[in-house]
């Protein structure tokens, strides 16, 4: 409804990429803030990584911003305040350009354009290198057995979240895939969350060489429906899914602020989004950023015209 000009603005949550993947995939903005900006979900308060956080979908840099300022006179937080941010940034920053992501290369088409947006950025002063990810492999497997484990509690104590009427039976392949993969890898469990709880500092120490991170959001182009269907079985699901969205979890468990904004489009016209990220609790620079993509990068905020039936 979003992307069809419908409403401006829509609620998003995110545990692992779900309001920056869908916003790429729709040439939206989609914005994950620092966590404690937004209230927390009461669902999320006992897990042992916080990484869910609330959000929203936008069409514009503008509307973000405005929701955030708006929301920030409602739920006042002991973050650095983002005020309103209304034009973009004067600093020239150091962007870290990661071109590839946890599974290795990314579809093509993706690498050009966040090639491009670097070249642009480079292109409006600011000072942009290549750096490597992050976040390796074993985060992402570790982030895999954490879904696991959530997957298994639910179908233990499903009933005492939801209610007697929940009947773990009725979830769909995926959710019981993994929970049955957490049969195979619960023993390595306690370390994987030990190692994720961890990589905060990790991630916080490649802030002390550059300012942002510019990333795909994803690693391929917005695929057919049903390629990710929760109907497929689990280990093809998982394959493709880690592919697919292997960049946007990071900030999930770090809770730091991240943004996919729109990139460009495929040669058949899918969008393609980029993915800028900051340190913990500086949001303003990074909508500040966002703000002058937005700029020099415009897109379209018409939706395409649907032909009658």
């Amino acid at each position: 409804l979003v992307a069809a000009g419908v409403v401006p603005l829509a609620h998003a949550n995110d545990g692992g990429g779900s309001t920056r993947i869908p916003a790429a995939c729709a040439g939206l903005v989609g914005y994950k803030p620092t966590r404690g900006r937004l209230p927390a979900s009461e669902d999320a308060e006992g897990l042992p990584v916080q990484i869910v956080h609330q959000g929203v979908l936008t069409r514009s840099v503008r509307d973000t911003a405005a929701f955030y300022h708006a929301a920030e006179q409602v739920y006042p937080s002991s973050l650095p305040p983002i005020g309103e941010v209304l034009v973009p940034g004067r600093r020239r920053l150091r962007v870290g350009f990661v071109r590839h992501g946890l599974t290795g290369p990314v579809d093509p088409e993706v690498e050009a354009a966040v090639t491009r947006a670097a070249g642009i950025l480079a292109e409006q002063g600011h000072e942009v290198t290549e750096v490597p990810t992050p976040a390796d492999e074993r985060f992402g497997k570790d982030f895999l057995r954490y879904w696991a484990a959530m997957a298994f509690a639910l179908r233990l104590g499903g009933t005492r979240l939801y209610g007697e009427d929940f009947d773990p039976a009725l979830t769909e392949p995926f959710t019981n895939g993994l929970a049955d993969y957490f049969r195979t890898v619960g023993f390595g469990v306690p370390a994987a969350l030990a190692r994720l709880r961890r990589f905060p500092h990790h991630y916080a120490r490649t802030f002390e060489q550059v300012d942002v991170l510019l990333t795909p959001t994803l690693g391929t182009l917005p695929p057919p429906h049903g390629y990710l269907s929760p109907n497929l079985d689990f280990r093809t699901h998982a394959t493709r899914l880690l592919r697919f969205a292997g960049f946007t979890a990071v900030q999930n468990v770090t809770g730091t602020p991240a943004v996919s904004l729109p990139g460009g489009h495929a040669r058949d016209g899918r969008p393609i989004g980029i993915h800028l990220g900051t340190a913990w609790g500086d949001d303003r620079t990074l909508l500040e950023l966002a703000l002058e993509w937005e700029q020099v990068a415009p897109w379209p905020l018409t939706p395409v015209p649907m032909l009658a039936p």
